[in-house]
């Protein structure tokens, strides 16, 4: 008697890849577009903050290097050494908390803004110091300014980061600190060979104007205020980060609402 194989030729060609139901059309788009979403805007703002990591790093590892060729010129011993060493923790601590304060009274962005060109203008102080104790003022004024940028720039992020992308984007701004260590240790004193330590210094003031510059231009603190933002983008922002973005529309509100605000009844 011959075998049946009825059945088995009848799963064949149901599982052939012509009878696989395919998934609605509706659905697909839904993948492609949740693939293909615009990210320029929010990638820009992430890209914006470790920049600002990476020079803000360069200018606080620089003195540790730099010391060497710094007391070669002013003669200065060990407790010298050790008052340059630690102003700009001294400086650092007593501005982080007043700094994320102001951060939520005046906005991130103006704040970021002001503590980047203050610290270069602090930077360029330490090239023309002519003492160690100008040097010392200079370093610790220099922690004042960087004080605020570590809670400043969570708060300016807030609005841009769904909770998929949080721990990518602590990862870059943590790889800011790591790569700018790893290059101002070694080549500072290899840029004081060429050019001096104060050479160097300006150099590093130098990277801190750039960046403020590039700051002014391209940062923004909310979807709804950016430009380049994609509309779909924005509307994912809505999307998914609502709550932080209507706290942030709070803490910073337009300029005419300000004003309407401020306004005697």
């Amino acid at each position: 008697a011959r075998e049946d194989t009825s059945g088995v030729k009848d799963v064949h060609r149901r599982l052939r890849p012509d009878n696989v139901p395919k998934p609605p059309l509706r659905l697909v788009q839904l993948t492609l577009s949740s693939r293909l979403r615009p990210t320029l805007a929010r990638r820009t703002q992430l890209y914006l903050l470790f920049a600002s990591r990476l020079v803000q790093t360069m200018q606080r590892v620089a003195i540790g290097p730099l010391i060497v060729y710094v007391c070669e010129e002013m003669d200065c011993g060990f407790t010298s050494r050790g008052k340059l060493l630690s102003a700009y923790p001294l400086g650092y601590l007593s501005a982080q908390i007043a700094g994320g304060a102001l951060a939520d009274r005046v906005g991130p962005k103006l704040v970021i803004l002001w503590a980047s060109a203050l610290g270069g203008l602090c930077t360029l102080a330490s090239a023309s110091a002519g003492s160690v104790d100008a040097l010392c003022l200079a370093q610790a004024l220099l922690g004042v300014t960087h004080g605020p940028l570590f809670p400043t720039s969570i708060s300016f992020l807030t609005p841009w980061l769904p909770p998929t992308e949080r721990a990518l984007a602590s990862t870059v701004l943590d790889l800011g600190i790591t790569l700018a260590t790893l290059f101002a240790l070694p080549f500072s004193g290899v840029i004081a060979t060429w050019l001096g330590w104060r050479g160097a210094f300006s150099l590093y003031a130098v990277l801190a104007f750039a960046f403020t510059a590039v700051w002014a231009v391209l940062a923004r603190p909310l979807p709804e205020s950016c430009s380049y933002c994609h509309a779909d983008e924005r509307a994912f922002l809505a999307k998914t980060v609502p709550v932080a973005s209507q706290a942030a529309r709070k803490a910073h509100p337009k300029p005419r609402a300000r004003r309407a605000a401020a306004a005697p009844a």
